[in-house]
């Protein structure tokens, strides 16, 4: 299960931006990989609703009162919608399975495409969101009579807005410490400067919710290496963000890269790798620049391009920042939600 304070928040944020008569409930389904697995897993499904109880009761009340709404959102693969389709006939018209994962299953939407055929043509099923253009494309191949839909996600530019920079140059990363964010080969970026003594009075500072890789994060916080945050509550992330001169993202995978949006709208120039998922949203020179996966000193190089702009090319430097902003606002909350009403009212 996520981080259930930022799951709530963006499940705010969809609110916020549909309409008071519309309510939407998220759901995370059970992954049954496995029919033999039944069992073990609705007793692990059972275990979420008491552990996570504060997502769950408000469904559950609902449910219990059948109460109609108009939307269940089920993040996950086709396996863990089939669980969502008791709910659909109890209490809302429309499901839409969105596809969030960086490694998402495809093969469990193929295994069982007569069922969300049959979804469809009973109007159960009103779509596949997809947030990364690759895995729209894949699906749409192989699942015929479904609605397959690609659609980014939102970003809220009303609370994430530019502000003043840091007297000093500071360089931020925010995400989850683990392999597939690729925190190693910033932390390695981070070491080639320092021992090269490539930009003087730097900053790096991380923000996140934690991961397998925070003993290292520790250790070089030690060294005086980086400024760990930690879990940093919403309102001072917004800070952070606006406040750096640059966010970086040397992610391995990633199904779209939302913080990378939030980010943007900060008006802040962002490096990222040359994935698929941050093709969306970053453009090179422009709005930030991309690095090769796996190549620290490619990383550093970027941060001390976006550095020396900073520092000696002031205006194009505010003129990327600017960009920046303006590349977000395409992606505003307002906008996504119109456009993902209009996919699933089809």
């Amino acid at each position: 299960m996520p981080n259930t304070s930022y799951l709530k928040g963006k499940i705010n944020d969809l609110k916020k931006y549909f309409n008071k008569n519309i309510d939407i409930i998220w759901v995370r389904g059970i992954h049954i990989s496995n029919m033999l697995r039944v069992l073990s897993k609705i007793f692990i499904f059972i275990r979420n609703m008491v552990k996570y109880y504060d997502l769950y009761l408000p469904f559950l009340f609902k449910m219990f009162l059948r109460k109609k709404v108009p939307v269940i959102y089920i993040m996950g693969d086709a396996f863990e919608a089939l669980t969502a389709i008791p709910m659909a006939i109890l209490i809302s018209p429309r499901l839409v399975i969105g596809l969030h994962n960086p490694s998402p299953n495809h093969r469990s939407f193929i295994v069982l495409l007569p069922i969300l055929r049959l979804m469809s043509i009973l109007r159960i099923l009103r779509g596949i969101h997809c947030v990364n253009v690759l895995d729209a494309i894949i699906l749409r191949k192989y699942l015929r009579g479904v609605n397959v839909f690609y659609l980014p996600n939102g970003v809220d530019t009303s609370r994430f807005k530019p502000s003043l920079k840091n007297n000093m140059f500071q360089v931020i990363f925010v995400g989850a410490l683990h392999y597939g964010k690729g925190i190693d080969v910033f932390l390695k970026a981070i070491e080639y400067i320092i021992s090269n003594n490539l930009c003087q009075k730097c900053v790096f500072k991380i923000a996140s919710i934690g991961g397998p890789l925070e003993d290292l994060i520790r250790e070089y916080a030690q060294k005086g290496y980086v400024d760990y945050l930690g879990y940093v509550e919403d309102s001072k992330l917004v800070e952070e963000l606006a406040r750096s001169h640059v966010a970086v993202f040397p992610s391995r995978e990633e199904a779209f890269g939302l913080v990378v949006l939030e980010a943007m709208a900060s008006g802040t120039p962002v490096i990222t790798t040359n994935i698929v998922a941050f093709k969306q949203t970053n453009k090179e020179n422009v709005t930030g620049f991309f690095v090769r996966v796996d190549d620290p000193i490619d990383l550093a190089n970027a941060i001390i391009k976006v550095y020396n702009l900073w520092k000696y090319q002031s205006e194009r430097y505010f003129e990327m920042c600017q960009n920046a902003r303006l590349r977000a606002e395409e992606f505003s909350w307002n906008r996504i939600v119109k456009m993902l009403l209009t996919k699933i009212s089809q």
